[in-house]
């Protein structure tokens, strides 16, 4: 099986291409919702565009858009890009201003393939790990060492609720998980409540 990548730091790049200038952004997203924030961002931030494109591929699904450009040469180069460097939960945008001479469906395909290219070179890219949510309450003698060592093991803090324990909710890597949970048992003598 191939392993599955992800888009750790987004990437921009620009080029022209017969006077029409191509602007391209390769970010993380983790559901559609934000795919649509991005576009209705990138149209407020680009105006006069003629064009905005994108792909993008999740965990369980892919799309792209050519938006107004001939069928398949701007959006589906995206995925194929997407597709081809086995990335999940990332898109492409790839906004074009018209210059004036048509560059023909190969010339489309190029510019646009062209153009994620970059994005993706400069973009930072690391290997997905399943993420594994779970919570745990200590009591507030507890609360600091446990709030250092999940801190210092890696784990991301999502909340805490204060009461008459202290529940933290948490996030960490999968295969890490059992070590994780194990040095925090060993840490608190097994005080320790665990939560989904």
């Amino acid at each position: 099986m191939v392993e599955r990548r992800i888009i750790s730091s987004a990437g921009e790049g620009v080029i022209s291409v017969k006077g029409s200038r191509f602007y391209s952004f390769a970010v993380s997203v983790v559901s559609q919702d934000e795919v649509r924030e991005y576009l209705s961002e990138l149209r407020s931030r680009f105006p006069g565009a003629t064009h905005i494109v994108w792909a993008y591929r999740l965990l369980s699904d892919e799309a792209f858009s050519d938006a107004g450009e001939p069928r398949r040469t701007a959006g589906l180069p995206l995925l194929n890009l997407l597709r081809s460097n086995s990335l999940v939960n990332s898109a492409i945008f790839v906004v074009r201003y018209f210059g004036g001479k048509k560059l023909g469906i190969p010339g489309l395909i190029e510019a646009y393939t062209k153009s994620g290219r970059i994005a993706l070179s400069v973009a930072k890219v690391s290997r997905y790990e399943k993420k594994q949510n779970f919570s745990i309450s200590v009591s507030w003698a507890d609360y600091n060492n446990i709030r250092s060592l999940v801190s210092r093991l890696g784990c991301d803090l999502l909340d805490e609720d204060f009461g008459d324990k202290v529940t933290l909710s948490l996030s960490v890597s999968e295969r890490l998980f059992p070590a994780i949970k194990e040095r925090i048992l060993d840490a608190t003598s097994g005080r320790v409540h665990f939560g989904c």
